[in-house]
């Protein structure tokens, strides 16, 4: 399987390319600052693996409104992010991501992660997953009523 990359950070963009390269994995990276461009240049290279940043700095901002058309496009979207906040995350998988990887992880510990995915073995249990959207629907529900 083919793995894409969206990752603002060229040092761990570049080390991620190599290291997978050399364990025989079809890896590229796509960028742009223009949403509609990485949308598309990402949807040109389904289907496959794609590893995507949480925060994608100024000027593209986070992951959010992303995730849906890239799943929409065949790509199985993993987050690859230092973001810790559980309701963000489950934000991601309500848009349609698979799982998360936290790249403050060990680098060999996050290339086992990839390959894990990449052998299709989850990064979260359906519990897991059920419990992180769980959470988020009470806490919107919870603000719902704050404001009424």
């Amino acid at each position: 399987m083919r793995v894409i990359m969206i990752e603002d950070h060229e040092l761990l963009a570049q080390s991620l390319q190599v290291a997978l390269k050399a364990e025989d994995v079809d890896v590229v990276r796509v960028w742009s600052d223009d949403r509609d461009d990485l949308l598309e240049q990402a949807g040109e290279q389904a289907p496959g693996l794609l590893l995507l940043d949480f925060d994608l700095g100024e000027p593209m901002g986070t992951a959010f409104g992303l995730i849906e058309p890239l799943t929409d496009a065949g790509l199985d979207v993993v987050m690859l992010t230092g973001e810790t906040n559980t309701l963000v995350l489950a934000q991601c998988l309500e848009e349609g991501a698979i799982g998360v990887i936290n790249k403050s992880v060990s680098f060999d510990e996050l290339l086992a992660q990839i390959q894990a995915v990449l052998q299709d073995e989850a990064l979260l249990t359906r519990h897991e997953r059920e419990e992180m959207l769980s959470r988020l629907r009470l806490h919107r529900s919870e603000r719902e009523h704050e404001l009424k």
